[in-house]
Protein backbone atom coordinates (compact mmCIF):
# COMPACT_ATOMS: atom_id res chain seq x y z
CA UNK A 1 0.00 0.00 0.00
CA UNK A 2 2.98 2.48 0.78
CA UNK A 3 4.32 1.99 -2.49
CA UNK A 4 0.82 2.17 -3.74
CA UNK A 5 0.53 5.34 -2.36
CA UNK A 6 4.31 6.62 -3.50
CA UNK A 7 3.48 6.14 -6.72
CA UNK A 8 -0.14 8.01 -6.85
CA UNK A 9 2.25 10.76 -4.93
CA UNK A 10 4.83 10.67 -7.49
CA UNK A 11 1.82 11.06 -10.40
CA UNK A 12 0.58 13.57 -8.69
CA UNK A 13 3.43 15.85 -8.25
CA UNK A 14 5.04 15.03 -11.64
CA UNK A 15 2.18 13.69 -14.40
CA UNK A 16 -0.82 15.52 -13.35
CA UNK A 17 1.43 19.60 -13.51
CA UNK A 18 2.51 17.97 -16.95
CA UNK A 19 -0.77 17.23 -18.08
CA UNK A 20 -2.28 20.79 -17.19
CA UNK A 21 0.98 22.83 -18.79
CA UNK A 22 -0.01 20.76 -21.97
CA UNK A 23 -3.47 21.20 -21.30
CA UNK A 24 -3.46 25.01 -20.48
CA UNK A 25 -0.60 25.90 -23.43
CA UNK A 26 0.47 23.52 -26.12
CA UNK A 27 -2.98 21.24 -26.28
CA UNK A 28 -5.06 20.72 -29.92
CA UNK A 29 -8.59 20.85 -29.23
CA UNK A 30 -8.55 16.94 -29.91
CA UNK A 31 -6.18 16.53 -27.12
CA UNK A 32 -8.47 18.33 -24.49
CA UNK A 33 -10.85 15.45 -23.63
CA UNK A 34 -8.22 12.97 -22.76
CA UNK A 35 -5.89 14.88 -20.96
CA UNK A 36 -8.92 16.27 -18.31
CA UNK A 37 -9.62 12.88 -18.32
CA UNK A 38 -6.03 12.04 -16.81
CA UNK A 39 -6.07 14.90 -14.66
CA UNK A 40 -9.50 14.18 -13.27
CA UNK A 41 -8.63 10.54 -12.69
CA UNK A 42 -5.81 10.58 -11.23
CA UNK A 43 -6.83 13.02 -8.67
CA UNK A 44 -10.22 11.78 -7.90
CA UNK A 45 -10.39 7.73 -9.45
CA UNK A 46 -7.14 6.26 -8.63
CA UNK A 47 -7.94 5.17 -5.64
CA UNK A 48 -11.08 3.78 -6.13
CA UNK A 49 -9.46 1.66 -8.94
CA UNK A 50 -6.46 0.78 -7.15
CA UNK A 51 -8.08 0.14 -4.07
CA UNK A 52 -10.86 -2.30 -5.25
CA UNK A 53 -7.78 -4.32 -7.15
CA UNK A 54 -6.25 -4.40 -3.47
CA UNK A 55 -9.52 -5.37 -1.84
CA UNK A 56 -9.56 -8.43 -4.23
CA UNK A 57 -5.81 -9.39 -4.48
CA UNK A 58 -6.02 -9.72 -0.76
CA UNK A 59 -9.57 -11.72 -0.77
CA UNK A 60 -8.32 -14.11 -2.99
CA UNK A 61 -4.76 -14.79 -0.96
CA UNK A 62 -6.41 -15.10 1.67
CA UNK A 63 -8.90 -17.76 0.12
CA UNK A 64 -6.11 -19.53 -1.47
CA UNK A 65 -4.56 -20.02 1.83
CA UNK A 66 -7.33 -21.45 3.68
CA UNK A 67 -7.59 -23.71 0.79
CA UNK A 68 -3.99 -25.22 1.69
CA UNK A 69 -4.79 -25.14 5.59
CA UNK A 70 -4.58 -28.78 6.46
CA UNK A 71 -3.71 -28.79 10.07
CA UNK A 72 -4.87 -27.28 13.66
CA UNK A 73 -1.20 -25.25 13.81
CA UNK A 74 -1.84 -23.91 10.02
CA UNK A 75 -4.95 -22.53 11.05
CA UNK A 76 -3.84 -20.70 13.88
CA UNK A 77 -1.04 -18.97 12.32
CA UNK A 78 -3.85 -18.58 9.45
CA UNK A 79 -6.06 -16.28 11.97
CA UNK A 80 -3.59 -14.17 13.24
CA UNK A 81 -2.57 -13.30 9.73
CA UNK A 82 -2.93 -9.55 8.76
CA UNK A 83 -4.57 -10.01 5.68
CA UNK A 84 -7.32 -12.34 7.24
CA UNK A 85 -7.92 -10.16 9.72
CA UNK A 86 -8.66 -7.52 6.99
CA UNK A 87 -10.12 -9.35 4.32
CA UNK A 88 -12.65 -11.44 7.43
CA UNK A 89 -13.34 -7.79 8.78
CA UNK A 90 -14.52 -6.64 5.53
CA UNK A 91 -16.66 -9.83 4.77
CA UNK A 92 -18.57 -9.00 8.37
CA UNK A 93 -19.09 -5.61 7.53
CA UNK A 94 -20.55 -5.70 4.20
CA UNK A 95 -22.45 -8.87 4.88
CA UNK A 96 -24.16 -7.48 8.15
CA UNK A 97 -24.07 -4.04 7.04
CA UNK A 98 -22.31 -2.66 10.41
CA UNK A 99 -19.59 -0.45 10.48
CA UNK A 100 -16.07 -1.00 10.39
CA UNK A 101 -15.06 -0.97 14.39
CA UNK A 102 -17.94 -3.32 15.18
CA UNK A 103 -16.52 -6.05 12.73
CA UNK A 104 -13.12 -5.12 14.37
CA UNK A 105 -14.47 -5.68 17.84
CA UNK A 106 -16.79 -9.01 16.82
CA UNK A 107 -13.33 -10.13 14.93
CA UNK A 108 -11.14 -9.47 18.49
CA UNK A 109 -13.87 -11.29 20.75
CA UNK A 110 -13.55 -14.19 18.12
CA UNK A 111 -9.58 -14.28 18.49
CA UNK A 112 -9.91 -13.95 22.40
CA UNK A 113 -12.47 -16.78 22.18
CA UNK A 114 -10.37 -19.09 20.00
CA UNK A 115 -7.56 -18.61 22.09
CA UNK A 116 -9.15 -19.64 25.58
CA UNK A 117 -10.64 -22.65 23.79
CA UNK A 118 -7.36 -23.67 22.78
CA UNK A 119 -5.58 -22.84 26.73
CA UNK A 120 -8.70 -24.48 28.25
CA UNK A 121 -8.35 -27.64 25.65
CA UNK A 122 -5.20 -28.96 26.56
CA UNK A 123 -5.44 -28.79 30.18
CA UNK A 124 -8.92 -30.56 29.41
CA UNK A 125 -6.64 -33.52 28.00
CA UNK A 126 -4.08 -33.26 30.90
CA UNK A 127 -6.62 -33.92 33.64
CA UNK A 128 -8.71 -37.16 31.99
Amino acid sequence: MIKLFAIWVCGLLTAVPAAIYHLLFHAERSEYAALIVFVGFWVFGFWGLVGSATAIIKTRRVYRALEHVRSPEQLKEFVHHDDTEAVAIEAMRTNAGIPQFIAKRLYALGRNKLADAEKSAPAANNNG
